[in-house]
């Protein structure tokens, strides 16, 4: 297992985190046998009596206002007291809730703590937020650590998902100190397999540059135009590199006005590159 360190001072970034923590979340809920619990007075009973399982139940009730109005406070009160008894996804949730500042103080340390311990409990989820949390700091030494473990744990435990090898693509991907487009293209290929549309686009991004593979204009159209046409998962990088292949005629017919949709549709996303994009074609 990989060393827990704390790191102060990093960057935050709170709505794509929000939006992965939802998702583990989901992922929780099914894992857990929670999904379509609903409150009820028995479950609250049970959970003030001190059963572990029951206390998880309800906190999940009201975080997710299932049978019962959202309150986050009280959400954190229940999985704190599931989480003091050992419950894994009890300790990954609070350790969400710390790091968005829901229901409790934002506090990135009480967060990593949280994370932490559900990982030593046993959780992927955990292993792999701490992950998720360097990676967005690119402190990609110990994403990779965390990412590796959270691997690590799911196929010891077979009901558990392998979630991380895009994440692990994506730190071989961007560390400018130890590169290795190798590894990041068969992982990103593999998660193409699975039907991971964000690693579709950055493969498609990977034949537009040229890395690792020989330049190929028409594959990567190929791949970035599935990757942004994708209502399920939406690339905001896929529409931003479809934007310039329209733009540019790179692998298909010159089109501004397609260029122009894709890279307005990117907006929508949470795409680093969009403000780069419309920054320079403002200076044209």
């Amino acid at each position: 297992m990989p060393t827990f360190i704390t790191a102060p001072g990093l960057m935050h970034f709170y709505t794509t985190m929000k939006k992965l923590i939802t998702s583990i979340l989901l992922i929780i809920a099914a894992t857990a046998q929670v999904w379509g619990v609903v409150y009820s007075t028995e479950l609250q009973r049970a959970a003030e009596a001190g059963d572990m399982v029951s206390q998880y139940k309800l906190a999940h009730c009201y975080h997710h206002g299932n049978g019962i109005d959202v309150d986050m406070i009280t959400a954190a009160y229940w999985y704190k007291k599931a989480a003091d008894q050992g419950d894994m996804y009890s300790q990954s949730a609070l350790g969400d809730l710390y790091y968005l500042g829901e229901g409790v103080g934002k506090d990135d340390k009480a967060a990593l703590q949280w994370w932490n311990k559900a990982a030593k409990s046993g959780y992927w989820g955990g292993a792999y937020s701490i992950g998720y949390y360097y990676l967005k700091a690119k402190d990609y030494k110990h994403a990779i650590e965390w990412f590796n473990y959270s691997n690590e744990i799911s196929r010891k435990n077979s009901e558990f998902p392998i979630l991380a090898n895009f994440e692990l693509g994506l730190c071989y991907y961007s560390n400018w100190q130890g590169q290795d487009f190798a590894k990041a293209f068969n992982l990103f290929s593999q998660e193409v397999e699975e039907n991971n549309n964000f690693a579709r686009a950055k493969l498609g991004e990977m034949y537009m540059r040229g890395q690792l593979v020989a330049q190929d204009y028409d594959k990567a159209f190929k791949l970035l135009k599935e990757a942004a046409e994708n209502e399920i998962q939406p690339s905001g990088d896929a529409m931003n590199l479809l934007s310039s292949c329209y733009r540019f005629g790179l692998g298909t017919a010159k089109d501004i006005n397609k260029a122009d949709y894709w890279l307005n549709k990117s907006k929508q996303t949470d795409s680093d590159m969009v403000v780069l994009i419309m920054q320079a074609l403002s200076e044209k």
